[in-house]
Order: structure tokens, then C-alpha cells, then sequence
């Protein structure tokens, strides 16, 4: 980087807020930087310091945090940020039935009776996990594709785990507006997460009110991909 693009970054890693970023720079520098040229930041340069919050992530890889007034040309995914786990949403829903649902899967004939996987073990009548930790909705995919899954998914995406849905769940009212505003389809339905409860059913949330319950696999939900953020 050049020195002086340098100098920002060093601002924006002390300083995640865009505005308060150009405010230190102001004082620090006596002038602010040109906004256009400050306003994106590549994600692999803010890594390690991201603060938590939305952003919209472009096309080009590059991000920025939501604040209202983002350009919306080029957005891929609406990114959140929280804690120690992040998630990057994608704009629509997968398409399905007229209305808009999916099976999880076609049946439930190749799942196991019982595995680790799943949250319920039915053996001892207690749970395995709390779904809202379970954070490997990767993982979790390949396993219901190993079953029969027939959901369609592009490239590094995945149906989110119950802890992934969780902390969309926890900032939805800005990720619906940061979706809005760049045309994608707010988060309202019944949706899909990957986490099995058993090898019957799967969980499940309705975005209206946060409630999350158990459905069986082979009823239909809203499917809403995500991807890795950061």
C-alpha cells in the first residue's frame, strides 16, 4: 500500500467506524480524506480487527460497514458480524414452490437413526447441543447432501445453522433495511436452518418473531444461503 493509503488503514483499524475514522484523521491530519477513496477497504486488510455490525460486501471482495448512505451498486451479500462468529447473507431466497418454500429433503430414508450430528438424542431422551451453538451450517450441508438434499446451491454457499440464523436473528431489523435498500428480499418466513434435531427433523425459525421449533425434513420452508464472511 502506499503511505498514505497506509495511514487510513491504520486510522480504520483504530477506528472501525467510518465516521469516526475520518473525524481522527481530520484531527489528526488537519483535513479529511477524500470520502470516495476512503470508503471501501478490502476485507483481508480489516480482518483481524472488524468491528461487529452489518456490512455490505460487493462483488469485487471488497466491504464496507451499513450505515444508511451506502452506494448499493455491486452488493453480494449483506455481512454480520458478531462476537467471534460472522455470516454473509445472501439477497433472495432460493427459489421453490409458488410459495417460495422447500423440502429439506425428499424423504428421510438415508439419514441415520441416530447420530452426533443431531441436537435430540433420542437413546437418552436429552439434547446433544443447544442449537443456537451450532455454527457449522457448512458442514452440516455436505452431510444433508450425503442424504439426498436437493436444495440448489451455488458455489461457497450453504443453508445457515441454527447458531448462524441466531445472530442474524439478533441483528434483523438492520439486516432487513440494509436488504431493502439494495433490492434484496427481506428475512420474514419460516426458514430452513441445517442443524438436524433428528433424523426425522431439522430446525427451523420464523423471522417474524424469533421463535425457533422443529419441522419435519420433508416439509417445506424458505431456504435463505449464506457464505463465509469472515
Amino acid at each position: 500500500m502506499t503511505p498514505s493509503e497506509t495511514k487510513r488503514m491504520e486510522l480504520f483499524r483504530e477506528f472501525p467506524n467510518l465516521q469516526q475514522a475520518m473525524e481522527a484523521h481530520e484531527f489528526v491530519f488537519g483535513g479529511k480524506p477524500d470520502y470516495t477513496e476512503y470508503r471501501r477497504v478490502a476485507l483481508a486488510d480489516i480482518r483481524p480487527d472488524i468491528a461487529d455490525g452489518i456490512y455490505y460486501i460487493y462483488e469485487d471482495g471488497s466491504i464496507e460497514q451499513y450505515n444508511g448512505q451506502n452506494p448499493s451498486a455491486e452488493v453480494k451479500y449483506i455481512g454480520v458480524k458478531c462476537g467471534n462468529h460472522s455470516v454473509a447473507v445472501t439477497l433472495h431466497d432460493i427459489p421453490g414452490d409458488e410459495d417460495g418454500e422447500l423440502p429439506l429433503l425428499p424423504d428421510t430414508d438415508k439419514c441415520p437413526k441416530d447420530s452426533p450430528h443431531y441436537s435430540w438424542d433420542r437413546n437418552t431422551d436429552t439434547y446433544r447441543f443447544n442449537a443456537h451453538e451450532d455454527f457449522d451450517g457448512k458442514g452440516n450441508t455436505e452431510r444433508l447432501k450425503s442424504y439426498g438434499c436437493q436444495i440448489p446451491l451455488n458455489d461457497g454457499e450453504w443453508i445457515p445453522s441454527a447458531g448462524e440464523l441466531t445472530i442474524i436473528c439478533m441483528n434483523l431489523t438492520k439486516v432487513n433495511e440494509a436488504l431493502e435498500k439494495v433490492g434484496g428480499d427481506k428475512l420474514l418466513k419460516w426458514t430452513w436452518a441445517s442443524t438436524e434435531y433428528s433424523s426425522g427433523g431439522a430446525w427451523t425459525v420464523y423471522f417474524g418473531s424469533g421463535y425457533f421449533n422443529n419441522y419435519d425434513k420433508y416439509s417445506s420452508n424458505v431456504v435463505r444461503a449464506v457464505a463465509a464472511f469472515i
